[in-house]
């Protein structure tokens, strides 16, 4: 497949594997899990069908948007996994957003499956998150998550700190 990206498109990674790496979200908020999982393995194969470092960026978006869709789904082993996938790759290519997003997604779920003494560095990553790559856009998921972990550990007042911060 060619790129054929509009001159409009300013992000390093392809539009149209982009827009099946959210459907994987939005279709397990409705209830379809079979078809969020196709949206993600049709992302993945626009991805490859693209040359590096296109491809390769955006078969990490369609990671990042599918380890949400396992976030939201409950499956947070499943969302680490993807996390850890994240990190090597990001790492071997030099991706530093997907890795530290796939730091964070691992931190995330290793707090809700029960390792609280994950929680301080999840804060840090997504306070890292918040300052340097200041992509505004994914800031209120992340903040509400480090809310909700801060919940599970107990602490309502900072998880409302961080729900407001969300907002």
């Amino acid at each position: 497949a060619d790129l054929e990206v509009p001159a409009e498109w300013t992000l390093p990674n392809d539009p149209r594997a982009a827009a099946f790496a959210h459907l994987a979200p939005l279709l397990v908020v409705l209830g379809d899990r079979e078809a969020a999982e196709r949206a993600a393995v049709d992302g993945f194969e626009r991805a490859s069908s693209l040359p590096y470092p296109v491809g390769a960026f955006s078969a990490q978006y369609v990671d990042c948007l599918l380890a949400v869709a396992r976030t939201l789904d409950g499956d947070l082993a499943g969302a680490a996994e993807i996390g850890q996938r994240m990190v090597t790759v990001g790492e071997r290519h030099g991706f530093s957003i997907w890795s530290l997003t796939g730091q964070m997604q691992c931190l995330y779920s290793g707090v809700m499956l029960g390792d609280t003494t994950l929680l301080p560095g999840l804060v840090q990553a997504v306070e890292v998150w918040h300052q340097v790559v200041a992509a505004d856009s994914w800031t209120p998921y992340w903040f509400t998550n480090v809310g909700f972990a801060h919940l599970h550990t107990g602490d309502a007042t900072t998880a409302v700190s961080y729900f407001d911060r969300a907002l």
